[in-house]
């Protein structure tokens, strides 16, 4: 036995330095990351660089529907530290980083301290196993995953675990004001983590409960830095924020409670750790150590309570990291105690273990008295005492025992037998599976909310190609961050649901998605101002990594008719504003249905008159009148003869029934975008551009002139390209260089914008021209090559793809990287295209680049026009 439980040690020990070994690893190349990466990054980067900037910290947190728009959603010990801790580094995110990572190791070392149940078990053997099973923290992998990022979490979980310390180490006398200041610290970085106030409370309650004569001290020891010292600090900053800290790190963070989600994440973590989970119940029943201190349970317990109770579990499967640390506390804290016992045989009294957190001696005199009195009354073992007692008094009596000694005793057997390799056993069964961070083909940003399928640590997509997936994809996503930050800084405020492209920029992010969306949620914000600056088309420029999760639908709803997709950097979509020019003023306003139409714009065509087939483009801009119309208002747009007869209509819901006019401010101006397309079929002629709102007469807005250019309808893709992007379209090559069109003619500040299926053009002040996807879409490449393997032509293009080049000539530009092998196929990109080729089937192509920059599914359409009813 001894020699099958050396070799499961030994296994167990190789499995956690291959994590480590990771762990390492995967901190080294966050600490070479210069841009933020993590959803939570965002807001904490640009919180410290304002105070930075010389901003009291009171001050921060303020109006949040005020610029800068931040909403603190954490107490101010973390953004202090980083500050901080920035003048040395020179850098925010390292800055934080680095305390994420120290506060990680701090967490581990102090399960270290509540492992070893005495100051006597300080023997070189214990106290490497002590740190051997704490370090399973780090093989978590949200642990795993924040220990490296800014956030406030590690330094959250290591206060937590160092109070349980100050007041229960057995290495040490009990710290009760230290433990008090601990917690304090502890809720003071994160309100949330409930686990070691529960735990130390807990404890402290019950050793009064059950034992009369102990002072009441200690808890109110405990006690003071948190009613007395929290309650000042919390009043203070309330009142230096002028009412608004509470609003930021307590309303901000009641997330919505998601039952069946939350349910999809238990059954997800039940699956992958089941086996951690089992050892920590296993060395509860069979561990003395365990069975006399509710510590650790109680710390578990909080754990479960901080998930649940504030209804992060409804969200995230991140927040379970408090009850993995608990389970390892367990496990290693049952361990060691199982190792003395079994190592020890004779001298196991001397060197003996403790009730726990109390540090008090698990003596041979004390023995009766706790196995008899508080373990027999604990309602957690109760059921398997008593089922036991009288078998056990039977057998005792014969052996001249008592029923205490005979626990005892079997508790030492079980350590000798089947206690330890059976949860060793266990604990190698719960490291063979791991979620990796990073997907094996698509370049998604890293996180455990839509994670890969557990796999094998070893082998294909084990540990070591996550390890490199990483290191490629970082390396992706810094170029793609660095040629993004142009686009940022360019348009000085944006909208993005990923606050840290705008912090890591030095722009103003319109809106903190998450934190407001709780805010939003219990009616505790209005996104009336920004409603109305979206549909004027302000900011110009919106990054968007998921059109959709925090943002509300009316956002949606009005990104997607007022704001189109100008392609595509990495995972964010770019989105701006469709522009059709200059607003036209009506002098004097018309009157429609209570609300008065100010401006509007009709797009020009490309051509010298409009083509039968295109788009039009119009944009009215109105103002709430002084009484208010209903709610249901529709725009019916008509296409009428010169005398005024309809010919063709269509209906939207006045702002799409996102942003009533009950909800617009008053006298500012709220735009409404409407699109109506013209039959291929049309006539030419001379036409008429109608409005009707309500039940009101129809106003005469525009004439019109449509003549045919050389435009041509896509019947396959259901989209028309007027005459100037056909022209182009064919001189570049046609279907067999650009493929069927995927979007209409979208007008940008810039330009105009025309994608299909292997390229996208785009006009410019009057010249069309190819955009350079492969330059772009290459900045996001994670498999990339330098070199070709033969003969390179004159423009970078390597020689085995000269059939392509003789093809298409100058329109697939010059070569942006070597030759490479790529899902099958020997792929180069150039400034245009992607070339590839499969060498079995002797077969050519070009990617398809254009579909690629807009990131459509099968089977998705472009996501604008939306809603008209024609």
């Amino acid at each position: 036995m001894r020699t099958a439980l050396r070799g499961l040690q030994i296994i167990l020990a190789l499995l956690l330095l291959t994590y480590l070994l990771y762990f390492a690893d995967h901190v080294r190349l966050l600490f070479g990351f210069a841009f933020p990466l993590d959803y939570g990054e965002g807001p904490l980067l640009a919180q410290v660089e304002r105070l930075r900037t010389g901003v009291p910290i009171w001050h921060l947190y303020a109006d949040p529907t005020s610029p800068p728009f931040l909403i603190i959603n954490y107490p101010p010990l973390y953004l202090l530290l980083a500050t901080a801790l920035s003048y040395l580094t020179g850098s925010v995110l390292l800055a934080g980083r680095l305390i994420s990572f120290c506060a990680a190791l701090a967490a581990v070392l102090a399960l270290v301290r509540l492992a070893r149940p005495t100051p006597a078990s300080s023997q070189r053997e214990s106290a490497l196993l002590a740190l051997g099973l704490s370090l399973l923290l780090l093989c978590v992998p949200v642990i795993r995953e924040w220990a490296a990022l800014m956030r406030v979490d590690m330094l959250g979980l290591a206060l937590g675990l160092w109070a349980v310390v100050a007041l229960g180490s057995p290495a040490a006398p009990r710290r009760p004001l230290l433990a008090g200041v601990l917690l304090l610290a502890s809720l003071f970085t994160k309100p949330s983590l409930l686990a070691a106030p529960v735990a130390v409370l807990g404890w402290l309650l019950w050793d009064r409960v059950r034992s009369r004569e102990q002072s009441w001290r200690p808890l109110l020891l405990v006690l003071a830095p948190l009613l007395l010292g929290g309650g000042l600090l919390f009043g203070l900053l309330q009142w230096a924020s002028g009412g608004w800290f509470a609003l930021h790190v307590v309303a901000a963070n009641a997330n919505q409670w998601q039952p069946d989600l939350a349910w999809g994440f238990w059954q997800q973590q039940l699956r992958l750790r089941w086996p951690l989970g089992l050892a920590a119940l296993v060395l509860l029943l069979f561990t003395p150590v365990l069975r006399t201190s509710p510590a650790p349970l109680l710390y578990c317990l909080g754990a479960l309570v901080s998930a649940v109770g504030v209804g992060k579990v409804g969200a995230y499967s991140n927040y379970f990291f408090e009850l993995y640390a608990g389970l390892i506390w367990i496990v290693a804290r049952g361990l060691v105690a199982a190792h003395l016992v079994s190592g020890s045989e004779g001298v196991s009294h001397r060197h003996s273990v403790t009730e726990g957190i109390g540090g008090t001696p698990y003596q041979p005199q004390r023995t009766q008295r706790y196995a008899e009195g508080w373990v027999l009354r604990s309602l957690w073992v109760q059921p398997l005492v008593l089922s036991l007692r009288s078998s056990a008094s039977s057998v005792v009596k014969n052996r001249g025992g008592t029923p205490a000694a005979w626990i005892r005793g079997q508790d030492a057997r079980a350590s000798r037998g089947f206690l330890a390799p059976a949860t060793y056993l266990l604990l190698i069964l719960s490291l063979l599976y791991y979620p990796p961070l990073w997907d094996p083909l698509l370049p998604r940003q890293a996180g455990l909310l839509n994670p890969s399928p557990p796999r094998l640590i070893v082998g294909r997509y084990g540990l070591w190609d996550d390890a490199r997936r990483e290191a490629d994809l970082l390396a992706a996503f810094a170029r793609v961050d660095a040629a993004l930050g142009a686009e940022v800084r360019a348009a000085g405020q944006i909208f993005t649901d990923m606050p840290g492209m705008a912090a890591a920029f030095g722009a103003e992010s319109r809106m903190q998605v998450f934190e407001t969306r709780q805010l939003l949620d219990q009616g505790l914000a209005d996104q009336s101002p920004l409603l109305a600056e979206l549909a004027a088309g302000r900011p110009p420029l919106a990054l968007i990594d998921y059109l959709g999760n925090w943002l509300t639908p009316q956002i949606v709803d009005l990104l997607r008719h007022r704001y189109a997709q100008d392609g595509s950097r990495g995972t964010f979509d770019l989105y701006r504003p469709v522009d059709v020019g200059p607003l036209q003023t009506l002098d004097p306003p018309v009157l429609l249905a209570d609300l008065r139409l100010r401006r509007y714009a009709l797009a020009a065509p490309l051509s010298a008159a409009y083509e039968p087939g295109e788009l039009l483009i119009l944009n009215l801009g109105w103002e709430r009148g002084t009484t208010l119309p209903p709610a249901d208002l529709r725009v019916r747009l008509f296409l009428t003869t010169p005398d005024g007869t309809p010919l063709l209509e269509s209906a939207l819901p006045l702002l799409y029934a996102a942003f009533p006019p009950a909800q617009w401010p008053s006298g500012v101006e709220v735009q409404h975008l409407q699109t109506l397309a013209l039959p291929p079929e049309l006539p030419p002629g001379r036409y008429g551009l109608a409005l009707v709102l309500g039940e009101d007469p129809p106003l005469a807005l525009t004439t019109l002139e449509v003549q045919a250019a050389g435009g041509h309808y896509f019947e396959a893709t259901d989209y028309f390209v007027p005459a100037p992007m056909m022209q182009a379209w064919a001189e570049l090559g046609a279907l067999e260089r650009l493929g069927l069109p995927l979007t209409p003619v979208v007008p940008f500040a810039w330009g105009r914008l025309q994608c299909f299926e292997l390229g996208c053009l785009e006009w410019r002040a009057g010249a069309i021209s190819l955009r350079p996807l492969g330059q772009q879409l290459y900045l996001g490449e994670t498999m990339r090559a330098t070199g070709c393997p033969a003969v390179t032509m004159d423009d970078g293009i390597c020689a085995g793809f000269a059939g392509l080049v003789e093809q298409h000539g100058a329109s697939l530009g010059a070569g942006v990287s070597g030759e490479f092998e790529r899902y099958g196929w020997t792929v180069q990109w150039s400034a245009y295209a992607r070339l590839e080729r499969w060498e079995a089937r002797n077969a050519q192509g070009l990617g398809r680049l254009g579909e690629e920059s807009l990131r459509l599914a099968p089977g998705m359409r472009y996501r604008w026009p939306v809603g008209g009813e024609e």
